[in-house]
């Protein structure tokens, strides 16, 4: 009895370990097959493929049924990795299923393109290459702020740049500075707008930002506050031929600035005044002096005749 009883536990110990390594072998092939599943998925296939192509090959052959329906993210990752010899491959074994793929490969390529291009743009010119222009401004103010637009253009009424790469704004006390670049049609333009300002404004407070598809505009805050500006710029800086004054911002706070403005065009029309007498004597001190020069030019004719 002892020894049926040895002999019966000695089969159910060969059976359970058995059956424990039967269970362990099949977890390792589920492993394994997750593993080959993740390694031979389309996201991972440029990975793979240098390391084995022809095993990568014979996989997506033998598994097409299943690679089908990612084809989108297949076909745009072979076309991403320049994997040419694999796409070719794919798009045959599409055409044998009878499955349509001529739209996900104009995406992809497109997108690809767009890519190549933007990269080839930003490095296609050198900095000699690009046009220097100073963007096309308006401005105005009200008591506490300077308000400046920029239309990223030569001229308000000319068509401009859309899109500026390579943005850069500085702004202090008295200095506003843009610059950035562009290409309008096939001309690539550097947009320069660097000027010294009329008055102090508080950088801190002062905001930009994009105004609209090819502007940008500055608020700048007064650094003294209740205080009009009589122009923009400072007295050194020459006004651009392009900035003017922003007439639908200035009618906004036209109750503000209405009583400045006009003691600034009293002192406008006495400048001008002053101006045109200041010419008118200098006229007469020239009219003056071509006069003595012509009676001293009478008086050595007649001295010479008399000497004859």
């Amino acid at each position: 009895m002892a020894l049926s009883q040895f002999k019966n536990i000695i089969l159910i110990n060969n059976y359970l370990c058995f059956l424990y390594f039967f269970l362990i072998f099949n977890n390792l092939s589920i492993i394994k097959s997750q593993n080959s599943t993740k390694i031979y998925t389309c996201e991972n296939i440029t990975k793979a493929i240098s390391r084995n192509s022809s095993e990568l090959l014979s996989y997506i052959k033998d598994h097409m049924d299943n690679l089908q329906a990612q084809s989108h993210s297949c076909i745009d990752a072979f076309i991403k990795f320049c994997k040419i010899p694999i796409l070719d491959f794919y798009l045959t074994e599409l055409s044998k299923l009878g499955i349509k793929y001529k739209e996900n490969v104009e995406i992809s390529l497109n997108t690809l393109l767009t890519q190549v291009n933007e990269v080839y743009n930003r490095h296609k010119y050198s900095e000699e290459d690009y046009q220097k222009v100073i963007p096309a401004s308006r401005w105005a103010q009200n008591m506490n702020e300077v308000f400046i637009e920029i239309k990223f253009a030569h001229r308000h009424d000319s068509p401009g740049c859309l899109e500026m790469k390579n943005l850069k704004i500085e702004i202090k006390e008295r200095y506003v500075k843009l610059v950035g670049y562009c290409i309008l049609g096939d001309v690539p333009i550097k947009m320069i707008f660097d000027f010294k300002l009329f008055n102090k404004i508080n950088v801190g407070e002062s905001k930009h930002f994009v105004s609209s598809v090819g502007r940008y505009q500055f608020n700048l805050v007064k650094k003294k506050k209740d205080t009009y500006w009589k122009k923009l710029l400072d007295e050194r800086e020459t006004i651009p031929t392009n900035m003017r004054v922003w007439f639908e911002m200035k009618e906004k706070y036209q109750d503000q600035i209405s009583k400045y403005e006009i003691d600034d065009n009293d002192e406008n029309f006495q400048n001008i005044i002053d101006t045109i007498e200041r010419e008118e004597k200098k006229k007469e001190r020239k009219s003056n002096k071509t006069k003595t020069k012509n009676k001293k030019k009478k008086k050595k004719k007649s001295k010479k005749s008399t000497d004859l």
